[in-house]
């Protein structure tokens, strides 16, 4: 057996055993015997045993469960409560752990309550489902393109109960339902395999079939990772036809599309030409080679024009003997290039040149999770502990977080060979303040000339709330939030072409932050604060101490939870497919940047707009205003064509505030009466309706003013305003 069907075996086995399917008759036999023991059984359904075990909900009759946190190695209780909070103690209690199995061998006559705990099942929807309804299947077990496993799983479920169900065989077999369901649960895996097979060649196929079919034809299989959905199905469908037809130059530019394109990298095909501007003093055109993107996607670096030996090295590491040959090629390439009849020739180089923005945020998200993590462990909200395990079978140590970035700040500076002597004071950068600022804070330090209430509220809504965080999952996900507020926070005023304006948002919105000296030991002796819990690092190579550092830094800041796939991996993975699926031997140039991209705010001059209006007019005719007497009132009901209408995007031109205002023309005995913002530049009419809508949504749609009751015309519209903030 395979090592890959293996695998694929045991998932399938996970997902069969980790199901649930509602089953009444079990839910009687546990009331009957709840009630033989002189428990109360109340007719509620939702006071019963079954449906509270299956939602992860103690009953009374149950055994209250103890655990070890993996978290902050507490002792705390096994509850449904708890798992959501302690995220390391739930994966560590998956089905068929070493811990699980160790809780099920304490606790034997509560396992369907241990995982109801860890894989809840909605109360309500338990209790509304038939009989043998699917209630829970582990969503990581199923994939997405599988739509129809789990509907046909439930046919085959109630099929197999209307053949074999047959209740009567419970009067004198009390094992007959225990039995009925141990059968369809050994059955299970078999028909979950059965259905994925019948998934083969579709769009529903499993992934393991997907691979094995792309492993013939390769091997394809290996990129699977690098790939996104469309291009798995893509292959899984036209490998063969591929395979069949390759070195066409429509296939060429068909993979072009399908590998390069849909995942925004660029292609590019260099020229080599010869140029004769100097041919008059040297007697010989120059060689060059000019760059030409084949699939429309600019390259994001390097110059377009290269010359011999900048191409050489470009393929210096592309075959084993290119280096040896670099010194020779550079000088008779461009003496055979400078004979040739053709005045240009295309070469068989071809560079995907890619900038790679990860990381390159203003504020990352690595900048956020160390200063929260220094600031944090300091005030005692960070409390996961964790596990440091050293090097080459070394010891293991529990370590607070605060403990841990001492540890790992002293590490850093040895790698670095600076000997710390003692622990320094350490400023936590732009960390979250709390609590945050009030909205008569910021008012107070800001005018309401250029900045109004809007951007105020703006600036204060949607901040995570700041509490106490025991697991990494919770902390990760705290920091990602403060994360995306901050670069909104910077939106706020990056955007704003008025200096004064300018100055002061950002003035607000730094408030809500601050850079906060914390004390973490400061002063102690760092020899002696090692030696106290038993840690030395003398000993330890430059690269067991990355191993240490690198350690640390992703248990305390959650980076190993998220996907180590960077775009250098999947750029190097499409370029592969190109290279494996063309018959011909083109050589692939891979360019990428190896660091961040550092961003700064550009220093340009922003001006003081002290104020203009300009206006312009769209007469959109209101034919059905119908006069009710003569003394002045109306009825109107307009539905306004807007579908030969362009609404221009009038607010992505500039950055200045555009009062935008709504009017309506009356024309009444010969005399024009145009209403704006409530004043009427006549006598007739007082007031107006501003519709509440956005103007850029009416492009090409029809728009209806409400039908309004009959009244004078001086109150035929009310004023509507909202005070909404849209940012740009």
């Amino acid at each position: 057996m395979s090592t890959l069907y293996q695998i694929y075996h045991e998932s399938v086995a996970r997902l069969a055993a980790t199901m649930v399917v509602k089953d009444e008759a079990t839910c009687e036999i546990i009331n009957g015997r709840l009630s033989t023991l002189g428990r109360e059984v109340l007719a509620e359904p939702e006071t019963w045993k079954y449906y509270l075990n299956l939602s992860g909900q103690y009953h009374f009759t149950d055994t209250p469960m103890k655990v070890t946190s993996m978290d902050t190695h507490e002792e705390i209780d096994f509850t449904r409560e708890n798992m959501d909070i302690h995220r390391a103690t739930w994966r560590e209690y998956q089905y068929d752990s070493r811990y699980y199995r160790e809780l099920i061998a304490r606790y034997p006559h509560q396992d369907m309550l241990i995982h109801g705990i860890l894989y809840p099942v909605d109360m309500a929807k338990a209790i509304a489902s038939p009989d043998h309804s699917i209630l829970y299947f582990d969503p990581t077990l199923v994939e997405s393109r599988e739509t129809n496993l789990i509907p046909q799983l439930q046919e085959w479920i109630n099929g197999l109960f209307i053949r074999w169900a047959a209740n009567d065989y419970r009067i004198n077999n009390s094992l007959f339902v225990t039995a009925r369901l141990g059968i369809l649960f050994m059955a299970m895996p078999k028909q979950i395999k059965s259905i994925r097979s019948d998934n083969c060649r579709t769009n529903m196929a499993h992934s393991y079939h997907i691979r094995r079919y792309l492993a013939s034809f390769g091997p394809l299989d290996q990129y699977y990772n690098e790939m996104n959905e469309f291009q798995r199905l893509y292959f899984y469908r036209n490998i063969r036809y591929i395979m069949r037809n390759n070195g066409k130059d429509e296939v060429f530019r068909e993979l072009v599309e399908k590998v390069m394109t849909k995942r925004n990298f660029p292609v590019a095909e260099y020229t080599l030409q010869q140029q004769d501007a100097t041919i008059a003093e040297d007697f010989d055109p120059k060689i060059q080679y000019l760059r030409t993107s084949i699939n429309g996607i600019p390259s994001a670096l390097g110059a377009d024009l290269k010359d011999t030996g900048q191409m050489l090295e470009l393929q210096r590491t592309l075959a084993r003997s290119n280096a040896d040959e670099n010194e020779y090629a550079e000088s008779y390439i461009p003496a055979m290039a400078r004979r040739s009849l053709a005045a240009q020739v295309e070469t068989k180089t071809l560079e995907s040149n890619v900038l790679d923005l990860k990381e390159s945020e203003p504020y990352t998200l690595s900048e956020v999770l160390l200063n929260q993590w220094i600031y944090f462990a300091d005030k005692g909200l960070y409390r996961t502990i964790l596990t440091l395990q050293l090097p080459n079978g070394g010891e293991s140590f529990k370590l607070s977080m605060k403990e841990a970035y001492i540890v790992y700040q002293y590490v850093y500076m040895l790698r670095l060979g600076v000997d710390m002597v003692t622990i320094p004071k350490i400023m936590a950068k732009r960390v979250r303040r709390m609590p945050l600022p009030t909205f008569e804070e910021l008012r107070s330090i800001t005018t309401r000339e250029h900045t109004s209430d809007a951007f105020i509220r703006e600036a204060l809504k949607d901040n995570v709330l700041i509490t106490s965080y025991v697991s990494v999952d919770s902390f990760l996900k705290v920091c990602q939030d403060i994360q995306k507020r901050m670069l909104l926070h910077r939106d706020l005023y990056v955007f704003r072409e008025d200096l004064f304006q300018y100055a002061e948002i950002q003035l607000m919105t730094d408030r809500i932050y601050a850079d906060i000296p914390v004390d973490m030991d400061n002063g102690q002796n760092y020899a002696q604060w090692l030696r106290d819990r038993g840690m030395n690092f003398e000993a330890y190579t430059p690269s067991e101490l990355d191993e240490i550092m690198l350690n640390i830094l992703n248990q305390a800041t959650g980076l190993q939870l998220r996907t180590a796939m960077t775009l250098k991996d999947i750029q190097k993975a499409m370029l592969n497919i190109m290279s494996q699926l063309s018959s011909y031997s083109l050589q692939y140039i891979q360019q990428i940047n190896e660091e961040a991209v550092v961003m700064f705010d550009w220093p340009h001059i922003r001006w003081h707009n002290p104020g203009g209006k300009a206006y312009d007019h769209l007469r959109l005719p209101a034919t059905l205003a119908v006069p009710l007497d003569f003394y002045g009132r109306a009825k109107l009901h307009q539905v306004i064509d807007l579908s030969g209408v362009t609404i221009q995007e009038f607010d992505q031109h500039s950055a200045h505030d555009l009062d935008l205002t709504i009017g309506l023309e009356f024309e009444m005995s010969g005399m024009n009466q145009f209403i704006q913002r409530g004043v009427a530049l006549g006598t007739l009419f007082g007031v107006i309706v501003e519709p509440p809508v956005d103007l850029a949504t009416l492009n090409g749609k029809t728009f209806t003013i409400p039908a309004l009751q009959s009244k004078p015309i001086a109150d035929l519209f009310d004023r509507t305003q909202t005070d909404g903030f849209t940012n740009p």
